[in-house]
């Protein structure tokens, strides 16, 4: 982190680093908002990444007193690609995202004037983005009254590398639950469960598979089933490098992919669990 600091310092960015006390995002992000003296800030996790034109395409509209919005995008490095494009799906149904014809999946951020999310700004939740807990739609019409001109960069500046940091070792995995699991009533406060609803809505065609495998299960089946989810995982692994250049094959992954991946490893959860549970009944 100092290294950090000092590379940042060293370019003559004025930069302060604030101890928190584990209180949670929301109350960091406010703390942060308090401190700082500047007339325009610009919310940004760890992981994110700003392009080398970011300053060269902002700073004319923030000179002209515009209020700015910008594209950013999430970067896929690894992981289940197949369940990060529903995602990406899902955010999108819920208002997250937007899916734009040139880029895909995009989020819009904002660079907000300071004093203007001050006046909206009530933690309500310690955990959550202090983002989540102010009305945004009031904010952005506050900001448009107040500038009068909204200058939107129709370009992805920031880049959300995630993958980069994120290691999948025990330990991460431990903390990330430990962080859903702190974080889990806010979050569904929040979301309402929107997320789960849209989850839900694919039961039916899981249910459907789960009937005809119980009518024709068999070794042979198990054996298709393994075949069909190797194709399934080289397939969304060759989507992958496609949907860098070509926005509607990442949208139809999406569409396309969540299914698929809940239907094969259901059946393939089920076949698994019937033939234990048929093994154990021969050695009894």
């Amino acid at each position: 982190m100092a290294r950090c600091i000092n590379l940042i310092k060293g370019v003559g960015v004025n930069v302060k680093l604030l101890r928190g006390e584990r209180q949670g995002v929301g109350v960091a992000m406010y703390k942060g908002l308090m401190i700082a003296n500047g007339m325009y800030v610009l919310f940004l996790d760890a992981d994110n990444i700003l392009r080398e034109e970011f300053v060269s395409k902002i700073i004319p509209l923030l000179t002209k007193g515009s209020f700015v919005s910008v594209l950013s995008k999430g970067v896929i490095l690894r992981g289940w690609r197949g369940l990060y494009y529903a995602g990406q799906l899902l955010a999108t149904l819920r208002k997250g995202l937007v899916f734009h014809r040139r880029y895909g999946f995009v989020n819009i951020l904002y660079i907000w004037r300071r004093d203007l999310v001050l006046t909206l700004s009530k933690i309500v939740y310690p955990k959550l983005s202090l983002l989540d807990q102010i009305d945004v739609k009031k904010l952005i019409e506050l900001h448009i009254t107040k500038t009068k001109n909204h200058g939107h960069v129709d370009e992805v500046l920031i880049e959300d590398h995630r993958h980069v940091y994120e290691a999948y070792s025990l330990s991460f995995i431990y903390r990330r639950l430990r962080w859903y699991w702190g974080a889990l009533r806010t979050i569904r406060d929040v979301l309402k469960l929107i997320d789960v609803k849209m989850y839900l809505l694919l039961l039916p065609l899981t249910i459907t598979l789960m009937i005809i495998l119980a009518a024709t299960l068999g070794s042979e089946l198990l054996l298709a089933l393994i075949s069909i989810y190797l194709t399934l995982l080289g397939i969304t692994e060759a989507l992958a490098r496609l949907t860098r250049k070509n926005p509607l094959i990442e949208l139809f992954a999406s569409i396309t992919w969540l299914p698929a991946h809940l239907i094969v490893k259901s059946a393939l959860a089920y076949i698994v669990i019937v033939s234990i549970i048929k093994a154990r009944c021969k050695l009894k």
